[in-house]
């Protein structure tokens, strides 16, 4: 039975004037490799090896390898400026003024490169300042690298700390974050330039629903900005700077501009794929110690 086995397998390879499935073929540089439908159909394997560049015997023939369509590039990050220098500009008529925060603009420029390391954005080439009188704030970041400055507000103590805290602002101009978030963000970064904690917890017990700036578009008084700078702080303490900033350039790619309600939605969204926690809810986020 053996014999003719391979009486019948000899006479196939013969007939049809395949390679020896059995020998050792390096493989040829080019062209096609004809051969019987039977011996393609038997030793597929074998014939692949006998084709160029991993083609595939189709019909006794070796077809032309498949090439894979080219992946869409991956989504790129803005780069970040390496060479960063802290320069700021400003009118010559207000040199005046200037003088009088030029060393806060020092301290805060000395801390102010951790932002892109920590935060995967980069900082302007340069910042913008001009001076306006508005009693109710000290400085605001306005966007395309252009940051004002109150009168009142020159002489405040720790004005470096909002320094840090706008070039946050303009480090994150491109993402599209809920404003409470970003505020805490800003918080928490200016706090850990400087090595220091102004986050608070509050007592949060009884309250059925969100507060009012987690949903709209205003986040005031300072006991607002000291608790969501808690919320920010809480969540890298809970899944690392690294999660944070996954988080941030998946918020950059969806470029959600909707609603702070579509905002929050496609922040979850997009921390849950970052830390691979689907628990993880904006109730969860905002209010951490009503789950310890």
């Amino acid at each position: 039975m053996l014999g003719k086995v391979l009486a019948g397998l000899f006479v196939l390879v013969a007939l049809s004037g395949c390679i020896n499935p059995f020998e050792l073929v390096t493989p040829e540089p080019a062209g096609d490799v004809n051969c019987a439908l039977e011996c393609c159909d038997n030793y597929v394997g074998f014939i692949d090896k006998a084709c160029d560049s991993g083609g595939n015997c189709v019909f006794g023939k070796c077809s032309e390898p498949t090439v894979p369509p080219p992946k869409p590039p991956a989504f790129k990050l803005p780069d970040l400026n390496e060479n960063w220098e802290c320069l700021f500009v400003f009118d010559p008529e207000d040199e005046e003024l200037f003088e009088k925060l030029e060393y806060k603009v020092d301290l805060a420029c000395e801390k102010a490169i951790i932002i892109q390391e920590s935060l995967g954005f980069p900082l302007k080439p340069h910042y913008t300042i001009s001076f306006e009188s508005d009693p109710r704030f000290i400085a605001w970041y306005s966007g395309n690298g252009n940051m004002t400055f109150t009168r009142q507000g020159i002489a405040a103590p720790g004005l470096q700390y909002t320094i840090v805290h706008e070039m946050v602002h303009s480090a994150l101009e491109e993402v599209p974050l809920p404003i409470w978030f970003e505020e805490g963000l800003a918080e928490h970064m200016s706090d850990v330039a400087f090595n220091r904690d102004t986050s608070l917890v509050r007592d949060v017990e009884g309250i059925e629903n969100l507060e009012p700036f987690f949903v709209d578009d205003v986040i005031e008084n300072n006991i607002n900005y000291r608790y969501v700078n808690f919320v920010v702080k809480n969540f890298v303490e809970t899944y690392g700077q690294d999660a944070l900033k996954e988080s941030l350039g998946l918020m950059y790619q969806a470029q959600e501009r909707g609603s702070v309600l579509m905002k929050n939605r496609v922040l979850i969204e997009s921390m849950q794929k970052a830390t691979g926690d689907k628990s993880l809810t904006l109730e969860r986020l905002v209010y951490p110690k009503r789950f310890e």
